[in-house]
């Protein structure tokens, strides 16, 4: 049964994930992106799932810094599994900074999640 249902979201939602795309990468990827949704369309008459786009870039000059020194890792940058989603996101868009692991050298580079 769980099964099924898997399969029913999967049916009618399809994720499409786009990993540090640079302005060179947008034309190939728009491209990808809309053969993806002919091949979905041609399946079967009237089937138009949702899409949602999921990018996450690490090429940006956003650096996080911890405000409470009580709230750091050993080398005092921020803890992993730290989530920004206010103060320096988008006002309007679903989009958030996740410093996914510790850093082991340097500075930490989050990376910025955005929907659409």
């Amino acid at each position: 049964m769980l099964a099924s249902y898997i399969g029913f979201l999967v049916r009618q939602h399809i994720p499409i994930t786009c990993d540090n795309w640079r302005s060179p990468d947008l034309k190939v990827g728009k491209e990808k992106i809309w053969s993806e949704i002919q091949a979905c369309v041609s399946i079967e008459d009237g089937y138009l799932p949702k899409v949602t786009f999921v990018v996450v870039q690490k090429r940006h000059h956003t650096r996080l810094f911890p405000v409470n020194p009580k709230e750091t890792d050993r080398s005092g940058k921020i803890m992993p599994g730290t989530v920004v989603d206010t103060g320096i996101c988008h006002p309007r868009e679903f989009d958030f900074y996740l410093n996914s692991h510790a850093g082991i050298q340097g500075t930490t580079y989050a990376a910025i999640c955005c929907f659409g």
